[in-house]
């Protein structure tokens, strides 16, 4: 690999990653506070019909929503078999 982007892919902080978030998804996240001011819309030129409501979600924020829903998943099923 190139040094240079060795070195740059080394320094990004994941508070920098952003990824594209297609609906019918990106609706689930439209809820969330931070939505408004931390996503942007993804202009795309083709015609692919998917892509016409898709906003660049940073990837920080979709960790968390996982993190929360596997903590949420965990509690129901400990709290079923107990």
């Amino acid at each position: 690999m190139n040094k240079e982007i060795s070195n740059f892919i080394a320094s990004m902080s994941i508070d920098a990653i952003y990824v594209v978030v297609s609906a019918p998804f990106v609706e689930c996240i439209r809820e969330y506070e931070w939505f408004n001011q931390e996503c942007f819309v993804h202009h795309d030129n083709s015609d692919e019909d998917e892509l016409d409501c898709a906003y660049f979600a940073p990837l920080v924020r979709l960790l968390e929503i996982r993190e929360h829903l596997e903590l949420v998943a965990f509690g129901f099923w400990t709290n079923f078999y107990l």
